[in-house]
């Protein structure tokens, strides 16, 4: 594990990434529906589901922060 990885344990250890929209590493996974996926303990931002732990961790650590449309120009 480095500085940009968490630790999300129950019977296997992976590793996720920190929150693309918050930085946090408050991390958790739900698996009560979706089937599985990650989910934010600190902005509530969840990311894709997956069949497993792994592969919703693996679609996790994937994602990208936003991006911003650029301000239209004053007219």
């Amino acid at each position: 594990m480095n500085d940009k990885t968490a630790k999300i344990e129950f019977s296997i250890q992976l590793e996720a990434k920190a929150c693309p929209f918050c930085g946090s590493f408050n991390l958790q996974i739900n698996d009560a529906n979706c089937p599985i996926y990650v989910i934010c303990g600190n902005c509530n931002s969840t990311g894709p589901c997956g069949p497993s732990y792994s592969e919703a961790i693996e679609r996790w650590n994937e994602r990208k922060a936003p991006t911003l449309a650029p301000a239209e120009e004053a007219k």
